[in-house]
């Protein structure tokens, strides 16, 4: 290539690159969506609500934003008791991993730098590879009141942590005066305590096996706190912890059917909105699905 074309080259790169969200607002994004997924799986009441419940829970959720993926393995415990006048209490255990990757491309860095670096605020970098994984889990305690119209309402506090043991991103910045190899490292861990409610019905009945229930569910975890970067080039290495931007309060709904003779329940609801809805809640998440199976004994 001629010298001359070389800006030319480099604004043909940049168009598209400045027009996506920077990795560090796509990575906070990737690992924010897994929460919403279990926010979606938090236990759900037996169709029988006079009778105590154990039930297990397996569920597997995917998303995608920029050049960086997220699969989702989930695992889930539950147990309802029955309290007077058909109300409970239902509790839960669950664990979730997260396994972070991606593919190589060009993409917008802006780290968050004291004000005397050099560098610029926005630059374009060659992702060269993305690795991590990490983990999400907690326990949930929620009071069940029932009304005669076979809804239910849980009223719980949640305690959950988000443990981002790995997440690097290494790169090579493209359109500086002296272009050099670094590396954003967004490991981090973050605790809350989540205040829900969740409205079901049982809504439908399928001959005289399968029962459909809706769901309705809102959660809010907090503290509310800055999403953690660490940038490392051969001239700085700089952490950061700013603002409060994560975890994300969150509402969502589902439909799940139950198969009665084997307690065997899949919700298809959570696959269908967290597919239609992440991505608009999330504008940088191109793709975000999720499935929960359950079976009680």
């Amino acid at each position: 290539m001629k010298p001359s074309y070389f800006p030319l080259a480099v604004l043909f790169i940049a168009i598209p690159g400045l027009a996506a969200e920077p990795l560090s607002y796509i990575a906070e994004h990737i690992i924010e969506v897994p929460m919403d997924f279990r926010y979606l799986a938090f236990p759900q009441t037996p169709v029988d609500t006079k009778e105590a419940e154990w039930r297990v829970q397996a569920g597997y959720g995917s998303l995608s934003g920029g050049l960086i993926d997220n699969s989702v393995p989930m695992l889930g415990l539950q147990y309802y008791r029955p309290f007077a006048d058909d109300n409970g209490f239902i509790f839960s255990l669950f664990y979730d991993q997260l396994k972070l990757s991606g593919s190589k491309g060009v993409a917008t860095a802006q780290p968050t730098l004291d004000d005397s670096s050099a560098l610029p605020a926005q630059f374009l970098v060659q992702v060269k590879r993305i690795d991590g994984k990490g983990s999400h889990y907690g326990a949930t305690a929620a009071y069940v009141a029932r009304f005669e119209n076979d809804s239910r309402l849980h009223l719980g506090l949640a305690f959950e942590q988000l443990d981002i043991s790995r997440f690097d991103i290494e790169f090579s910045t493209l359109d500086l005066t002296s272009n050099f190899d670094g590396k954003f490292d967004y490991s981090g861990t973050y605790n809350a305590f989540t205040a829900y409610a969740s409205y079901e019905r049982a809504t439908d009945k399928f001959g005289s096996d399968w029962v459909g229930t809706a769901r309705i569910i809102g959660a809010l975890p907090l503290p509310r706190v800055g999403f953690r970067e660490t940038f490392t080039s051969p001239t700085i290495s700089e952490t950061s912890q700013e603002g409060k931007h994560i975890p994300d309060a969150y509402v969502g709904v589902s439909y799940s059917f139950e198969h009665l003779p084997s307690s065997w329940r899949v919700d298809v609801g959570s696959a269908i909105y967290s597919y239609l809805v992440e991505p608009v809640g999330h504008r940088d998440v191109e793709s975000s699905f999720s499935i929960v199976i359950t079976k009680a004994w």
